[in-house]
């Protein structure tokens, strides 16, 4: 198997194309040291077939927790439900069904890996050994993206900023004018770790805008905040691969008349969080605490 290793920090030098963080020593990141492998259908059947099997054995409680491995979202999320589905209704099947699971397994893998070539890479991202999986090619927006979620381990204090802000989003998208279809993927994409990943992608973009890094909570909203709720019409010039999802994401805010506490605080809590993983904890307590300062009513 082709490995490379290198450090996270090494990693968000190649988003930023410099250290965002200047004059910074003993860093976290730059402790943190990330394999690179490309995935074999070995590799996808050890990752996935336990997963698979956990979810099918316990049909009564929810699906696993799909919180960084994103190949096994895209592969078999729908794939569990059936499987749940037909078990449930064919119990004297169930065996020889499982027993068939790795044909499937071995097929999602031939499937997937013609997405990854003719598409782009899908990527599973395994937190506790810091290491990130490709098909083709590691391209660039796959590494910064499971980067963030491996720093995101080593990051347990972080700010809960549901939590903090009292939101239950998972309520808010069962509730919503969306349709039925497309609620199970904004629920999924509006988890922190996942929204945390794809606003890095655009705080990325603004860095190369401007040269640095938002250092206000005044900052924050004009180039970060702004943008994902598309008001700002630079936004369109953005190389982001994750834009459609920001876009997606502040929607439901939008529909639930959320816009300021998004803005105001959401955006910039989560913006603190990812310069903490850059290295800034400085600038991350400064932007908490100018967030936190705030007073007026965020109900619109």
């Amino acid at each position: 198997m082709h490995t490379n290793k290198k450090s996270s920090l090494d990693i968000l030098i190649n988003d930023f194309g410099c250290d965002p963080i200047e004059n910074k020593v003993n860093r976290l990141a730059e402790k943190i040291k990330v394999s690179v492998n490309k995935m074999t259908l070995v590799k996808y059947l050890s990752n996935m077939l336990p997963l698979i099997y956990q979810s099918i054995n316990n049909l009564d409680k929810p699906n696993h927790n799909f919180q960084n491995d994103e190949l096994l979202y895209k592969s078999f999320n729908d794939a569990s439900s059936e499987l749940n589905s037909f078990i449930k209704k064919n119990k004297r099947f169930s065996f020889l069904i499982k027993l068939l699971v790795p044909f499937f397994a071995t097929f999602y893998y031939f499937e997937e890996k013609q997405k990854g070539l003719t598409e782009g890479c899908v990527s599973l991202n395994n937190p506790k050994k810091n290491t990130i999986y490709y098909y083709d090619k590691p391209q660039d927006y796959i590494l910064s993206h499971e980067n963030i979620h491996i720093l995101q381990q080593y990051h347990p204090n972080a700010c809960n900023v549901y939590k903090e802000l009292k939101i239950d989003f998972e309520n808010m998208v069962n509730n919503s004018k969306l349709p039925s279809n497309s609620k199970t993927y904004l629920k999924y994409i509006l988890k922190q770790v996942e929204f945390e990943a794809r606003l890095h992608e655009l705080i990325v973009w603004s860095f190369k805008q401007n040269n640095k890094l938002p250092e206000s909570l005044n900052e924050v909203v004009e180039e970060i905040s702004y943008k994902v709720i598309g008001t700002d019409n630079r936004k369109e010039t953005a190389e982001n691969y994750y834009d459609d999802d920001l876009k997606y994401i502040s929607h439901i805010f939008l529909e639930y008349e959320m816009s300021q506490l998004f803005i105001f605080k959401i955006i910039p809590l989560l913006y603190s969080n990812l310069v903490m993983y850059y290295g800034d904890d400085n600038l991350s307590d400064n932007i908490k605490s100018e967030v936190f300062k705030l007073k007026f009513d965020f109900t619109n």
